[in-house]
């Protein structure tokens, strides 16, 4: 029987047992023999299980491989990750060119550390005629006049205002003596004060004006001075200084 698998085969099988065993005993039993079986007529539910599963053929061959199918849909961006660590530290780069040189800035004030220039003058004369001198430093008296005035006198280096002339002489006198800051070469008053008769000094605030360039020259006007010691300050035009500290003096006395 192992050797008989079609179902129709089975089935003959079974009803020529019947027919050849005992019809009476197939007939009595309400069996129905396979002659009066239609081929393909008893559906697979009326069989035992063990008929349904020896109807089972050997597997077939593998079938060829279907189709890609369609590419999905991007999935959501995956959260940031942590930060990695700092590298090192990468090496020095080279140093880079000389930039151009700024412009020049502005003329400043020529201060000392009280805030202004202090020029200071001793002047020595023969005691016979005006006396001409420097406007700073020891300086012995040249003639009354233009050309020897330029050869005592320092011109300004920027715009400069004078101010706190103060001038001193070693012993009174018996006239007026009119001393200061003077033009050198048309010979004009820029800041003056007057030593009167009996007294040894004299003073003027200012401030005057002088434009960069103009040559200035210390001068008096009287024959009998044979010395004189002055001091004045310069600074910015228009810039209000302090008191002033310095007096002048005989250069002797230093």
């Amino acid at each position: 029987m192992r050797h008989l698998k079609h179902p129709a085969t089975v089935i003959a099988a079974v009803a020529l047992f019947v027919a050849l065993g005992g019809g009476a005993v197939a007939y009595a039993s309400g069996l129905i023999p396979g002659s009066k079986i239609k081929n393909h007529s008893i559906a697979a539910k009326k069989l035992t299980k063990s008929a349904v599963k020896s109807l089972h053929g050997q597997t077939g061959a593998t079938g060829a491989t279907g189709a890609t199918g369609a590419t999905g849909a991007t999935g959501a961006t995956g959260a940031t990750g942590a930060t990695g660590p700092a590298g090192p530290p990468g090496p020095a780069g080279p140093t880079g060119p000389v930039g151009p040189a700024g412009p020049t800035g502005p003329q400043g004030d020529p201060a000392t550390a009280d805030g202004a220039a202090v020029e200071f003058g001793n002047l020595h004369g023969p005691g016979t005629s005006c006396i001409i001198g420097a406007p700073s430093g020891v300086t012995a008296t040249v003639g009354c006049d233009p050309t020897s005035a330029g050869t005592v006198s320092s011109p300004m280096p920027v715009d400069l205002d004078i101010h706190d002339l103060s001038v001193t002489i070693p012993t009174a006198i018996g006239g007026d003596a009119v001393v200061g800051i003077w033009d050198a070469p048309s010979g004009a008053p820029l800041l003056l004060c007057t030593i009167t008769a009996g007294n040894t000094s004299c003073s003027a605030t200012g401030p005057v004006t002088l434009s960069a360039g103009t040559p200035i020259m210390f001068a008096s006007t009287t024959a009998s001075l044979t010395s004189v010691s002055f001091s004045y300050r310069l600074g910015t035009p228009g810039v209000t200084l302090g008191a002033a500290k310095h007096g002048g003096r005989s250069i002797y006395a230093r």
